[in-house]
Parts: C-alpha cells; sequence; structure tokens
C-alpha cells in the first residue's frame, strides 16, 4: 500500500487529475487554501464535507427529500414542485463568484483519546486556517474548511471518486433515497449509462456524466444547449456499475468482500473496490479505483459478470430517478403544463400531479428542460 501520511497532497493530486475535465475547479499553489472554485455545483458537492465548522452556509437540500409514496409503485416518487434547490442556489451560491477550499489536516489522534481531546485539536487547526484565509480578504461564506485526522475519510473517497465517474461519462447516484430495494444493505457508489443519460449529452445538459444529485442545478451552469428535440436512441448501449469505498486505513480485501454481495443482485456489469494508497494492483472479478499522491488510478474489471432481466428494471428506476431530478429545476406552472399537455385540468389533487410527472417518457422532459433553458438564457 502507497505511503498515505500526506493525506492532503494525495487528496490534491485527486483534484488535479479532475480539473482537467471539470470546469470551474483549481488546485492552487497558494499555502492557505488549496482549491479554488468558480463552479456553484462543486460547492454543493464540498460543502457537505466541512462539519459546518466555519462556512454559515446551509448545507444543500436533497432534491429526494420530499416525497411521497404512490399505490401499485414500491420506490418513493419524489415532489419536484416542493424542492427548494432553486431558492438555494440562487440564495447561497450564484450571489458568490468563488469558493476557497483548504484541508485541515491536524494530524493522528492516540488510541484511547477522549473525544473531546480530539474535537479541540480539530476546532484549533480549521480557526487557523479560517484565520488565514480571513487575512486573505476571504469572506466566511466563501470558506469551505475540510478537516482531516491524519487520513482520507470514507466520505472524502466518495465524493472524488463520484466525481472522477462522472468526467468518464457516468451518471453517479451516491444517494439512494430512490434505489430499488434489490437485496441486503446499500452500495456506497452506482453509476450508469443509457439511452437517456446519453440522449442528456447530446442535449447539452451534461457534459461528460453528472451526479445524479447535480441535475436540479442544471439552470444555473453555462451549457451549450441543443438548438432542437433530441430523441433516445436504441443503439446507444447501456452500461452499469457498483463501487464499494472505503477510507484511506482501510483495505481492498474488505471492499471486496462487500462488493460481492452487490455483484451477486445480478444487475451490475462492473464492480470496484475504492480505496485510496492500493495503485496497481489488481483483483479477482473487480476492479479497483484509487488514488494516492499521483493522482488515479483505474485497473478495469475484466470479469463478465452475470446479469439477469432485473438490471433492465433497474436502469429504468435509475433513469426515472434522474428524469425526475431534472424536473426539480422547472418552475411550477411549467410542471402543470407539462403534465396537462393531453388533457387540460386534468389534475384533482397533488397525488394526480405526482402520478401524472412519474408517468411522463423521458425524452419529452428532456425536450421540455431545453426549450425552458433556452428561453432563460
Amino acid at each position: 500500500m502507497e505511503n498515505m501520511d500526506n493525506p492532503v497532497e494525495a487528496i490534491r493530486s485527486a483534484f488535479i487529475d479532475l480539473s482537467d475535465s471539470v470546469p470551474g475547479l483549481a488546485v492552487s499553489e497558494n499555502t492557505v487554501y488549496d482549491l479554488r472554485i468558480s463552479n456553484p455545483i462543486l460547492v454543493l458537492w464540498l460543502q457537505r464535507l466541512n462539519n459546518d465548522i466555519v462556512n454559515t452556509i446551509p448545507r444543500p437540500p436533497n432534491p429526494f427529500n420530499s416525497q411521497t409514496t404512490l399505490i401499485g409503485n414500491h420506490v418513493p416518487a419524489p415532489i419536484p414542485w416542493i424542492s427548494s434547490a432553486n431558492e438555494y442556489a440562487k440564495r447561497y451560491l450564484i450571489p458568490h463568484d468563488e469558493f476557497f477550499v483548504t484541508f485541515a489536516n491536524y494530524g493522528k489522534t492516540r488510541s484511547g483519546t477522549r473525544a473531546s481531546t480530539h474535537d479541540r485539536r480539530a476546532k484549533l487547526h480549521v480557526e487557523q486556517k479560517q484565520d488565514a484565509l480571513s487575512e486573505l480578504g476571504i469572506d466566511p461564506e466563501q470558506q469551505i474548511i475540510i478537516p482531516l485526522d491524519g487520513r482520507i475519510r470514507e466520505r472524502i473517497v466518495h465524493r472524488l471518486t463520484a466525481y472522477y465517474l462522472a468526467t468518464r461519462g457516468w451518471v453517479v447516484s451516491t444517494d439512494f433515497l430512490y434505489l430499488p430495494q434489490l437485496g441486503r444493505g446499500t452500495p456506497d457508489i452506482v453509476a450508469w449509462r443509457s439511452p437517456f443519460t446519453e440522449a442528456m449529452k447530446r442535449a447539452g445538459l451534461i457534459r461528460n456524466g453528472a451526479l445524479i444529485e447535480e441535475l436540479v442545478y442544471l439552470q444555473h451552469l453555462n451549457r451549450d444547449i441543443s438548438d432542437g428535440s433530441v430523441s433516445l436512441l436504441d443503439t446507444d448501449p447501456s452500461e452499469t456499475l457498483v463501487g464499494e469505498a472505503k477510507g484511506g486505513s482501510r483495505s481492498l480485501g474488505e471492499a471486496h468482500r462487500q462488493l460481492k454481495k452487490y455483484l451477486d443482485w445480478d444487475v451490475f456489469n462492473s464492480g470496484y473496490c475504492v480505496v485510496p494508497g492500493y495503485r496497481g494492483n489488481k483483483l479477482s472479478g473487480a476492479g479497483t479505483l484509487t488514488f494516492d499522491t499521483n493522482g488515479f488510478d483505474l485497473q478495469s474489471d475484466r470479469t463478465q459478470h452475470h446479469v439477469t432481466e432485473d438490471r433492465q428494471q433497474f436502469l429504468e428506476s435509475m433513469d426515472t430517478a434522474a428524469s425526475q431530478a431534472l424536473l426539480c429545476g422547472l418552475s411550477y406552472s411549467s410542471l402543470i403544463n407539462l403534465a396537462t399537455a393531453e388533457r387540460a385540468n386534468d389534475l384533482d389533487s397533488p397525488y394526480d400531479l405526482a402520478v401524472k410527472l412519474l408517468d411522463i417518457d423521458h425524452e419529452t422532459i428532456i425536450n421540455r428542460l431545453i426549450t425552458e433553458l433556452q428561453k432563460s438564457s
């Protein structure tokens, strides 16, 4: 295992790899901060990692927190018209042109150290970083300080990996409020490609790939939106991927043992163990995705995993979740118009609206969003 005594440098190296494909991300040579961000979507992603220690911006809303259970449907449906994503973006993200991210590594604590001592060390180190950023004229609202205890925590591995997969053309999910229950446990990362995700690329809604949680914020990004309608093509390939992530002090073997049970669901074409510090390591029956001070390293999963017809149902569930996320970016009046396009005033209750929106095909949703974004540009 690669020496991971310098977790900040390993994280910075991973971000350097990402910066080649992710607009609005720059890794800084400044000794006070590590990242300079002008992409508000990245702020959503990193904001969840800072423990609310410094930054006064509240955590971003999850677009699927507002749900309803539809009769005959085993996956809860989101309620797009009460999503607070747009309001959050306008109030907290758009007013700031740039955000500054620093990783505050306060070092390892000895086994048995009191939690209060641990917390004091973290707080002191973060306050020192905050003071240094403030001396540069950076307001607290623009500071994201992420504490490290000498290790790369699992949730950082989780987020870095998700963005890495997105830059390689996958639509990625790290939140499973909408994941169909296929077996015991919940994977850390699910990613997929399908005619729907490829159509989103042709429409200009996403570049290479995306995190599904980002899809509600597309109207706040600069995109080269298609000037015409887009069709879903049956010739586009479909593929599914599952990943099990562990923090910097864990092993590939631990990840592999958990990954096996998700591959047994028979819906994933490939599986990856995601643990930092294992460059060049290969496994039997799974791939590895890792990073260290030399950046990312991907060892492909070359196993022909068995998949059943359940894979297509799984793909449809994920496509539906992504299309409903797109709907969260539309106004209430647009949602009503979309739901009543064929029969005006065919809504007796909010439940009817949820049913109608869930039944709208993905191609129609993409093309409606294209129209809305063209109007606002």
